[in-house]
């Protein structure tokens, strides 16, 4: 199950982050934060990290981070070109320390493909 690393945040309210994360400019994107989120809180160990700008998805090791944009979400996952299989480009901007992801740009986007890559990468954070 997926919960919040309170490390990161100290006693800090999670959720408030992440509400001022995806309030004003990014209201839209959250209905595609929280499909992500729910598919992360399914796989084992998970740890949810709202930083600066960025939400993390670790376990042990950081495999995805999201940040909103205003064309949606960029969704940037620790796996190589190849493993992409197409579907990654590298980054302008770092998110979480991660350099290639894709730009999500509403809920039909985070589609089986898209969860078997966020897969992969969680399975080669262990």
């Amino acid at each position: 199950m997926s919960r919040f690393d309170p490390r990161i945040l100290g006693d800090s309210d999670p959720g408030r982050h992440i509400d001022a994360l995806f309030g004003k400019g990014a209201l839209a994107q959250r209905p595609l934060f929280d499909l992500i989120l729910a598919y992360t809180a399914s796989l084992p160990q998970t740890r949810t990290e709202p930083g600066e700008g960025h939400v993390l998805f670790s376990r042990g090791a950081t495999f995805a981070a999201i940040r909103p944009t205003p064309e949606g979400v960029t969704l940037a996952l620790a796996l190589n070109e190849a493993a992409g299989g197409g579907r990654l480009r590298r980054l302008r901007a770092l998110v979480g320390g991660l350099s290639l992801g894709m730009t999500l740009t509403g809920t039909s986007a985070f589609d089986s493909a898209t969860k078997a890559l966020l897969k992969r990468a969680w399975e080669a954070a262990s």
